[in-house]
């Protein structure tokens, strides 16, 4: 070969070092038969190795609601030896903490133990700084190469939000920290925590198509900022829309009052969204009054509410979609009755007059209840004229159930009602007797057991 030629050739299998980084110069040299040294360089023979991927990496928090704090167990295949005075390094998404990490104690698949030597942990602001990671020792023996590892870390907080977090890094290290194999793992979904003591309460006693005065009041599991949102979520049977109550004859606003609100109030379907003006920490005792919201129609339990606090940027952060339902009473109902004769034991006719205070929905009906000793006339001595709906009559021990037809005119609140009983007999003896008169209607009622959830149909009052 004369001087200045190009040389090129290659050597097949070679096997890389077992780690990352720059690796030691190859020594060049062309020599004699003899071996005396003609030209030698090590000048820019160095090359720069990558980490190789392990595989079927994986980090899983034991826990996923929000603000929990847990164990993060993390698995993983080994593609090159994990030396037995190695380490292993863990870097978790922001927004999670690291409170005295450990290892939980259970390793599989290492000939040896893990301990953390090395933590960055939370600081005082409740971020890490730069970025919350462990390294664990390892001690004992080699781990050959595809060797499936899997171990616990404890005291890991999620982050305090729902939604899917940033990516977990893990990587296999030599004693001087340098990378062997490493692995870029998807980030996990978190859940919204659990409200704690979520509560809502009526301030004084409500009738159908009321005004109420509510309580809220509920312990937060995790912080929410100042811009950050509660969202009380109704049952089917109120609607918000409708601010105009039956009793006091009035309409008004939905109104929101509480320390920690700005006082902006805003409804979306069945739900009021408000907007806190502070900062609440974790553990901190939220509670408020919301006035304005009409009570349902129909007297009796409302169904359950739901709460979420939800950050500005959207992220569901602790929940209770089970708060008890209320209870209200049967309102007002604005009824006369008068008899033809007020003779014990003679026989009458009992007319009934009135004002329907709430709209009745598809389905309601009317009872009378007649008094003890009272005997109740057939239906062919009965006239009912309810705002000029065709209705039906029935009789059932000491109850008259008149119900409109299905399809005839609407009884709207306002509207007037008859009802004329001919050949009633008094009670034989003389005496004060209550008729009443309520309207009805029939509301689900879901009924859950270990073996089925069957919806059954429950009388419910709306006026008396």
């Amino acid at each position: 070969l004369a001087a200045g030629n190009i040389v090129e050739f290659s050597i097949p299998g070679l096997t890389n070092v077992h780690r990352a980084g720059t690796s030691a110069p190859f020594a060049l040299r062309t020599v004699l038969a003899d071996l005396s040294v003609i030209d030698h360089s090590l000048k820019g023979t160095e090359q720069t190795l990558l980490p190789d991927m392990l595989g079927a990496a994986r980090v899983s928090v034991l826990s996923p609601e929000a603000g929990t704090l847990s164990t993060a167990e993390v698995s993983f295949t080994t593609s090159n030896v994990l030396p037995g005075d190695g380490y292993i390094f863990v870097s978790f998404p922001p927004g999670f903490s690291l409170l005295s990490p450990v290892s939980d104690g259970y390793v599989a698949g290492i000939p040896g133990m893990l301990a953390v030597v090395d933590a960055n942990e939370t600081q005082s602001n409740g971020y890490c700084e730069p970025g919350c990671n462990v390294t664990l020792a390892v001690r004992g023996g080699a781990t050959p190469r595809h060797t499936k590892v899997s171990f616990g870390i404890a005291n890991v907080e999620n982050m305090h939000s729902s939604g899917q977090t940033g990516a977990f890094l893990v990587q296999t290290r030599t004693a001087a920290h340098e990378v062997i194999d490493m692995a870029v793992i998807e980030g996990s979904e978190t859940s919204a925590a659990k409200l704690g003591f979520a509560s809502v309460s009526l301030d004084h006693a409500a009738k159908s198509g009321s005004n109420m005065s509510l309580s809220v009041a509920f312990t937060t599991s995790n912080p929410l900022g100042s811009g950050g949102r509660i969202i009380i979520k109704f049952s089917p049977l109120f609607n918000l829309s409708d601010t105009c109550y039956s009793l006091s004859s009035s309409c008004g606003d939905i109104s929101a009052f509480g320390a920690q609100l700005s006082g902006a109030v805003s409804i979306s379907g069945n739900s009021l969204e408000l907007i806190t003006s502070a900062n609440l920490a974790e553990e901190a005792d939220v509670r408020f009054t919301i006035r304005g919201v009409k009570a349902p129609a129909i007297a009796g339990r409302t169904g359950t509410f739901q709460i979420r606090t939800v950050s500005s940027d959207g992220r569901e952060i602790d929940v209770d979609l089970d708060v008890e339902a209320l209870t209200t009473l049967p309102g007002d109902m604005d009824v006369t009755a008068s008899l033809s004769s007020r003779v014990a034991g003679a026989t009458s006719t009992l007319l009934i007059t009135g004002i329907v205070q709430e709209t009745l929905p598809p389905g309601a009906w009317f009872e009378v209840d007649f008094p003890p000793g009272a005997l109740l006339p057939d239906s062919s001595a009965t006239q009912e004229v309810l705002n000029g709906a065709t209705v039906s009559y029935s009789l059932g021990g000491s109850v008259a159930v008149v119900t409109p037809v299905h399809g005839s005119a609407m009884l709207d609140a306002g509207a007037v009602i008859s009802m004329s009983f001919a050949r009633l007999r008094n009670p034989q003896v003389a005496g004060d007797y209550e008729y009443k008169v309520r309207s009805m209607v029939s509301v689900p009622s879901v009924l859950t057991t270990g073996i089925s959830t069957d919806v059954l149909m429950v009388k419910s009052v709306i006026d008396e």
